[in-house]
């Protein structure tokens, strides 16, 4: 048998559900295709501490790309900008063959995206026009994603569009972590405004499961299978 083929995968927060998908993907292709896959893996961003931080980072240091054929960047789950340039910059140096996850920004490497800004308008539209709402509060995750920008982006537009107003404080930025849903229901009632036209699980799909459990959780509805 041929030597096996070597993967770097560079990835943050490898606890979270897209990650932890992602990963089970890769994993399940190479173990079919004489291939190993390293994953380097740091939890940045987790509470609010550099120093923190800064040993969680360290563990991208410890890549020799000179062992590796190829590498799969992860780079919109690391949410220290940074730290993005940073890798960025090793693995052009390298000149390894690399793909990079939902970036357009660097066309050196190959790109696998969705569509982030469709899927969202399809979304907010659907809870305008099906469900009535005018009042909606927004939970998203941080503007240094590009995932989280389009998104973002597109919410904004189709709120324009229906000539409906953005309240600031119904817009709550965090990290894409399962506690992040909780402290943005918590921060909007803190907020002591009036609810938004609907706070139910049907009003918030576009969250990710265990954010959209702890949303729910917070609000005081009961959680659902659907």
């Amino acid at each position: 048998m041929s030597r096996p083929i070597e993967i770097a995968v560079i990835v943050a927060g490898i606890d979270e559900e897209y990650q932890n998908a992602v990963l089970e993907g890769i994993i399940s292709f190479a173990k079919s295709h004489n291939v190993n896959i390293s994953c380097f893996s740091a939890f940045g961003g987790v509470i609010t501490n550099n120093k923190y931080d800064l040993g969680e980072y360290n563990i991208y240091s410890l890549i020799n790309f000179d062992l590796f054929d190829g590498v799969i960047l992860m780079t919109n789950t690391i949410s220290d900008p940074d730290e993005k340039k940073k890798m960025l910059k090793q693995v052009r140096a390298s000149k390894l063959p690399a793909v990079i996850f939902d970036c357009n920004e660097f066309p050196e490497f190959y790109n696998i995206k969705i569509d982030n800004y469709s899927a969202m308008r399809a979304i907010v539209e659907h809870v305008i026009d099906v469900h009535g709402a005018k009042i909606i509060n927004y939970i998203s995750g941080p503007l240094s994603n590009p995932e989280a920008e389009d998104r973002y982006r597109a919410f904004l537009d189709v709120m324009a569009e229906h000539s409906l107003t953005v309240d600031v404080r119904r817009v709550d930025f965090g990290e894409f972590r399962a506690f992040d849903g909780k402290k943005a229901i918590t921060t909007f009632y803190k907020n002591s405004m009036s609810k938004p036209t609907q706070l139910s699980p049907q009003t918030i799909p576009w969250l990710s499961p265990l954010w959209r459990n702890c949303a729910i959780s917070a609000t005081g509805y009961p959680r659902t299978s659907s």
